[in-house]
């Protein structure tokens, strides 16, 4: 029978799902809390490329790669009866299957543990203000926004998702008035950052972990194209 512990004596008692915000997906940007609670966790469940940042595993392992019904069902089945963490990328408060499994089992069994999300990186490495970012993912959506409705949405927007194409026909409105930067791979040996000039730009192959930066702010990069 498992004992049940509080937070501050084990940070990890066996009635409390946690949700691990995993960052970019580089051990550099673990955090200590995130290596705490996985280690002493029973279960871990994710994709294995998440996973392996932790290794060796102390808990089993149950990799679950894309199908949410599959890790809703693997969360059910050990939830009160072992301790839990589920890991995703990024951080769990930004476009996250992290909100999907709060719904599903509630506040008061979940607890979050913040992760380095790819915005976050992203603005870092540009010196931009955190507060002044507008974020939108763009991924599989078929509504996609038009330059009227990006530019109304502030100093500094940000579109997650790798298909950019859609965007060329905007460029020439965006250009005039905003500085694009494209950012893929933040923080993995092979990240890439570029200035977007035209739309041919946008026509390369382009990472599914990539974010496009739109912002009123002159900056300088480090181009590593």
């Amino acid at each position: 029978m498992n004992k049940r512990h509080t937070d501050a004596q084990s940070g990890v008692p066996g009635s409390i799902l946690y949700i691990i915000g995993c960052g970019p997906g580089s051990k550099d940007y673990l955090t200590l809390k995130a290596m705490e609670v996985v280690r002493k966790t029973d279960v871990i469940i994710g994709p294995r490329k998440l996973a392996d940042l932790f290794a060796p595993l102390s808990g089993h392992f149950i990799p679950a790669e894309k199908k949410i019904s599959e890790i809703m069902d693997r969360i059910q089945e050990h939830l009160g009866k072992k301790s839990i963490c589920v890991l995703v990328s990024g951080d769990p408060g930004c476009y996250s299957l992290a909100r999907l499994i709060v719904d599903r089992f509630g506040l008061i069994n979940c607890r979050l543990v913040p992760g380095i999300s790819s915005v976050q990186l992203a603005l870092s490495r540009l010196g931009l203000d955190w507060t002044e970012a507008r974020v939108l993912s763009v991924h599989g959506r078929k509504n996609k926004p038009g330059a009227e409705q990006i530019l109304s949405l502030g100093l500094c927007v940000i579109l997650l998702g790798g298909d950019l194409v859609w965007m060329g026909s905007l460029l020439n409105r965006l250009l005039k008035k905003r500085w694009l930067v494209l950012m893929q791979d933040l923080g993995l040996p092979e990240e890439n950052i570029s200035t977007i000039k035209s739309a041919s730009d946008l026509k390369q192959e382009i990472s599914q972990s990539s974010l496009l930066v739109i912002s009123q702010h002159p900056h300088q990069t480090m181009e590593t194209r």
